[in-house]
């Protein structure tokens, strides 16, 4: 019985990793940073209890103007506009990540 499930499971298993690969490969530029901030606050909330309160408000502070510059990034009318907005939004990004142990 065993080993007739032993296929099942991992059908199951590729499955799942197939659909996370394959979401990202057609994401935009937006919604993966939007993700990877979002990973990133996860993996902050477990930590954040350890740290002091000059810490958790910078980031804090990051982690908005992370949000700001993607709100700016999802409104913009040109290209031009919105490759600055993202570009803003990765630097943010790429502080907070640093700030938070990532």
């Amino acid at each position: 019985m065993r080993a007739a499930l032993l296929p099942v499971a991992a059908l199951c298993l590729n499955g799942c990793a197939a659909d996370s690969t394959q979401t990202t490969m057609a994401d935009s530029p937006i919604v993966r940073l939007q993700r990877a901030h979002e990973a990133a606050r996860a993996v902050s909330l477990l930590f954040r209890p350890y740290l002091s309160p000059a810490q958790t408000a910078r980031i804090d502070a990051l982690g908005l103007l992370v949000d700001r510059a993607l709100a700016a990034a999802q409104v913009a009318h040109d290209r031009a506009s919105r490759r600055a907005a993202l570009t803003d939004a990765a630097a943010a990004a790429n502080a907070y990540r640093l700030a938070t142990g990532g």
